[in-house]
């Protein structure tokens, strides 16, 4: 399906109509939500300026506009979702048989002549030639800003949310409570609010998780070889100016042992009958951001060193909490790692996330007592859990991935080999 059509309905004299429709900007995409759109209707817009944000599966992709022209209609209210193919935008362009008609500004489009506006509406097209996008708008009502007083420091005078916050601080709405003033408590009532962005993407992988008939195995790790490899590594990574987690080392190992347990790194298709054993190692990192779980992938953890490995964990978690990872950076891994002791938790039971067919979870390294040699001693634990799909792989399976993920751990030195 095409992503531009023309049609000269309802158009001036040497210009068409050109109806802009989703694209599919990722492999796989059937859908993406409208999260923010950067133009209103009358705006006047350049080839390849930004239209709209929209949420595809973990990450927020900006729709570049196609063609020079004037917006006359938006395909959507932010929140909606748009199907591939669907109604994006639709745009009046210069006639491509026709000599380039001079476009209106924003403001000339966006107002009807004052004999077509009744006083009714009189004061909703002043409002509307103010350039601001539908989201600074909504943030002005909230705010109690007049629009038409704010400065725009946007391109061509546009009014941004820096402008509208700076605003609200400068001059609260008339009638606003003072500020650390308590305010009456409304009657208390349910809140309804769409399941939407990356929530309702959480919400539909954890629908196909429950498909999986999953087995799991705990085990407790001694990390006193660990926190000292750790240690000293740490202060390497440091003198260059980096950062090194544990983390890094954790993927080492577990790179490590899906490379000797090939079963934990596939694919199983059971209606086609198919297992597919995947030749790269791209471990997918649960991370936490204020809108939900994302899982940005590190690709080709078994060749990486661990300051590379370092550098490429701490860049993917800012752009998953920035909202600016690629297709690519969140769709392409083999087996996911979940580090939940980053928020203090020991134990944990993470879902495996289709169509993968293993997770690992890791949880705080603790003192705890333990036997050695035959004597009580306080030792650092790294407690773990491994979880796969048990239509591929049995207790056995899961018995010797463990083994050998548990071995990698406390003895690093072995990553050195593996």
């Amino acid at each position: 399906m095409s992503e531009v059509r023309y049609h000269d309905g309802a158009a001036r004299a040497g210009t068409s109509m050109l109806e802009y429709r989703l694209p599919d900007v990722g492999e796989g995409l059937s859908e993406a939500e409208i999260v923010t759109w950067r133009v209103a209707t009358g705006d006047r817009v350049a080839t390849d300026e930004a239209l709209v944000e929209v949420q595809t599966d973990k990450s927020v992709v900006e729709i570049p506009s196609p063609a020079d022209g004037v917006v006359v209609r938006l395909g959507g209210e932010e929140g909606d979702i748009i199907p591939v193919g669907g109604l994006l935008a639709v745009l009046e362009v210069a006639s491509e048989a026709a000599a380039p008609a001079e476009v209106p500004t924003s403001d000339e489009a966006a107002a009807p002549t004052m004999a077509e506006v009744t006083p009714a509406e009189e004061g909703q097209v002043r409002r509307r030639r103010v350039l601001a996008t539908p989201a600074t708008r909504r943030l002005a009502v909230d705010l109690g800003v007049d629009l038409a007083a704010v400065a725009g420091s946007g391109p061509g005078g546009r009014v941004t949310r820096q402008d509208v916050d700076s605003a609200a601080v400068d001059a609260p709405a008339p009638g606003a409570p003072e500020r650390g003033m308590p305010t009456a408590s409304p009657a208390a009532e349910d809140r309804v609010e769409p399941l939407r962005g990356i929530r309702r993407r959480i919400a539909q992988t954890m629908r196909a998780t429950v498909t999986i008939p999953s087995i799991a195995e705990w085990r407790d790790v001694e990390a006193t070889e660990l926190l000292d490899v750790h240690r000293r590594l740490r202060e390497k990574v440091a003198a260059r100016g980096g950062r090194l987690t544990l983390l890094p080392l954790i993927l080492k190992a577990v790179a490590a042992a899906l490379r000797e347990h090939p079963h934990f790194n596939a694919r199983i298709d059971v209606e086609r009958g198919e297992i597919t054993y995947l030749h790269r190692i791209n471990l997918g990192v649960a991370t936490a951001t204020p809108e939900g779980l994302v899982v940005p992938v590190v690709r080709d953890v078994d060749r990486a060193g661990l300051g590379e490995l370092a550098d490429e964990v701490a860049r993917l978690a800012d752009a998953a909490r920035a909202r600016t990872l690629s297709v690519e950076e969140h769709s392409t891994g083999t087996c996911t790692v979940s580090n939940f002791g980053s928020f203090g938790t020991t134990r944990g039971m993470p879902l495996i996330r289709p169509p993968e067919v293993a997770i690992v979870g890791v949880g705080r390294v603790h003192d705890a007592v333990v036997p050695v040699d035959g004597e009580p001693a306080v030792r650092p634990i790294l407690p773990l859990v491994v979880v796969t799909d048990h239509r591929l792989n049995d207790g056995d399976h899961l018995a010797a991935f463990c083994d050998t993920l548990v071995a990698h751990l406390a003895d690093p030195s072995l990553l050195l080999v593996a």
